[in-house]
């Protein structure tokens, strides 16, 4: 069986931010932990670059959520001129979401964003209609992949990736 290293370079990367770097790795740490001085300074280059990239894209896209709002799939009749019927309650929902934007949480916004998604289902349907609640969850979704298909953009690796990654 032949295996292309080079196809799971955005991966390992991925996975190299969302760890605390530690000069020696202490197994009862309750965080995933790595001794990024066996890197070269390239691969660290690389490693710092995305995480950046990542965090920043990660916070413009989920900060900009509630532009997505007013849409012709909301279920409830909007007044000329104000904001959506579901916008409070949405805003409310979002806020909460929101809170835990901080420390290790960011740190995985792919697996946060996975999260969101499934908390869509959450959302008090008396506050938001389902129309409202599906847009969001598709935005969430969108942003989720996006992030996903530019990591290697993200780590510096487009020339050594064809952007042919597996389901995340």
């Amino acid at each position: 069986m032949e295996h292309d290293v080079l196809d799971i370079l955005p991966v390992v990367f991925y996975d190299l931010a969302r760890v605390h770097e530690v000069i020696a790795p202490n197994p009862h740490e309750r965080f995933r932990r790595a001794d990024l001085s066996v890197l070269t300074a390239e691969d660290l280059r690389r490693l710092t670059q995305g995480r950046g990239a990542l965090r920043g894209k990660f916070l413009d896209r989920i900060t900009n959520l509630l532009v997505v709002l007013p849409h012709d799939d909301c279920k409830r009749i909007p007044v000329p001129g104000k904001l959506s019927p579901c916008d409070a309650g949405l805003k409310k929902w979002w806020d909460a979401q929101l809170g835990a934007v901080s420390g290790p949480s960011v740190a995985d916004p792919i697996g946060w964003l996975r999260e969101k998604v499934d908390l869509c289902d959450d959302i008090p349907h008396d506050e938001v209609c389902a129309g409202c609640t599906r847009i969001v969850k598709k935005y969430l979704q969108t942003v989720r992949e996006d992030l996903w298909t530019s990591l290697p953009e993200f780590f510096g690796l487009v020339s050594t990736s064809c952007h042919r990654l597996s389901r995340y």
